[in-house]
């Protein structure tokens, strides 16, 4: 499954009016609650937790609180855009306006692990960020994260065709 699969376009909600750290996680954490049917104050506790260990924001205005839960039998997403950024302790001091929140089973890790990096991926395309805070609907956010997604694979797959120099056939050296 493909992280971008984890969303529909009811777990996107624009311009959202929380306009604080713990008000994100609250609202991410109602809405990841009704999606994966566990507790939503065990949410935000895993959520809070996260958060108090190291922040989630990741720089250019974008946070990906994120937990791993024994109660959780299957990965759930939400993405919120913020109606104005807030302050989320980000490394660059960039307020975060753009929320990608989740959670995981307890085990295995390397799921979470391969989401995250997934995720991490996606929002390396700087256009991406940009399309995601001019989107007039959760339907056009998803259908950006989609093409984004699928334009990576299709740019991955091209250079797993080509073969790196460094395993190329040696040259003779000239004499």
């Amino acid at each position: 499954m493909r992280f971008v699969d984890l969303f529909q376009s009811d777990d996107i909600i624009l311009d959202h009016p929380a306009d604080t750290g713990p008000a994100v996680l609250e609202a991410v954490s109602t809405h990841l609650s009704a999606r994966s049917g566990a507790d939503m104050e065990t949410i935000r506790a895993a959520l809070t937790i996260r958060e108090d260990v190291g922040s989630t924001a990741i720089n250019h205005g974008v946070a990906i609180p994120h937990a791993r839960l024994g109660c959780v039998t299957a990965p759930a997403a939400t993405f919120m855009r913020l109606a104005r950024p807030i302050d989320f302790d980000a490394l660059d001091g960039h307020p975060v306006d753009l929320v990608f929140a989740m959670i995981w089973p307890a085990m295995p890790k390397e799921h979470s692990l391969i989401g995250l990096a997934e995720l991490c991926r996606l929002l390396r395309e700087p256009p991406l960020l940009h399309w995601l805070r001019e989107a007039a609907s959760p339907r056009e956010a998803r259908m950006l994260l989609c093409c984004t997604a699928e334009i990576i694979a299709a740019r991955d797959a091209r250079t797993r065709q080509r073969v790196p120099a460094r395993f190329s056939r040696p040259q003779p050296m000239p004499a």
